[in-house]
């Protein structure tokens, strides 16, 4: 068994005159340690089956089929199985860190507010951890970036910091929503290395989203192709 296995996932979306389908029979797997890619056009629905992984669709969506967790179905998990999954298993990487992050919260704050959700450490041990993790994302001066607000910073400084505060709660999957889309190249090429390095490091699952099939050939061992809310392609990168 893989560590996530999706099967037959659907969402329908109602309003008051029809249903429309926006994702249809998605079924996919990733096991400890790999990386798929899933790319396809904007509107496919690739976002949207990352939100089903973490179970936040749309209000009026309706989803049918099952993610497995290590056998466990996550739309079937209840309020205090989910905040255990989002807070410890999973980890999600969006594609703007101004969406992410507080702007009244120091980046301090915000690390160490992540790490108390996940309620396995002290602050003490938090802080410490938090600022190994900024040290291993390639951030030198950590204690002038633990104090400053995210307006201080560059848009490369705070995808760093993302990505930081995702993997110091210790998850078994990371889902990136195209993390490097709002950075210039250089500072692409540099989280996507860092993103890489941190994943092979730990042992992390990864489901990296992108336009970008170079990218995605680098990163990621096997490819999966979405479009119009369907999976239309599924194999190695080779293959694909």
């Amino acid at each position: 068994m893989s560590m996530l296995e999706i099967h037959q996932l659907s969402m329908d979306l109602r309003d008051s005159d029809h249903e429309r389908s926006l994702l249809r029979s998605i079924s996919l797997e990733v096991d400890s340690g790999e990386s798929l890619g899933l790319v396809g056009e904007s509107g496919s629905g690739k976002s949207l089956t990352l939100k089903s992984i973490l179970r936040v669709p749309p209000g009026n969506a309706r989803i049918s089929g099952s993610i497995l967790f290590n056998g466990s179905d996550v739309l079937l998990m209840n309020r205090k199985e989910l905040r255990n999954f989002r807070a410890t298993k999973v980890a999600m990487i969006a594609q703007n860190p101004h969406g992410v992050l507080n702007p009244v919260l120091t980046i301090q704050q915000f690390m160490l507010e992540g790490m108390s959700v996940a309620g396995k450490h002290t602050r003490r041990e938090a802080l410490r951890i938090s600022c190994e993790m900024l040290e291993d994302v390639g951030i030198r001066d950590v204690m002038r970036v633990m104090k400053s607000y995210p307006h201080e910073l560059s848009g490369g400084m705070l995808q760093r910091v993302v990505i930081a505060a995702a993997i110091a709660a210790g998850p078994s999957i990371i889902l990136a929503d195209e993390p490097t889309t709002a950075l210039d190249v250089t500072t692409q090429a540099e989280v996507v290395a860092i993103l890489d390095e941190l994943r092979r490091d730990r042992g992390l699952a990864m489901i990296f989203v992108t336009h970008d099939l170079d990218l995605a050939a680098a990163m990621c061992s096997r490819i999966a192709v979405m479009k119009q809310g369907e999976i239309v392609e599924q194999g190695s990168v080779e293959h694909i």
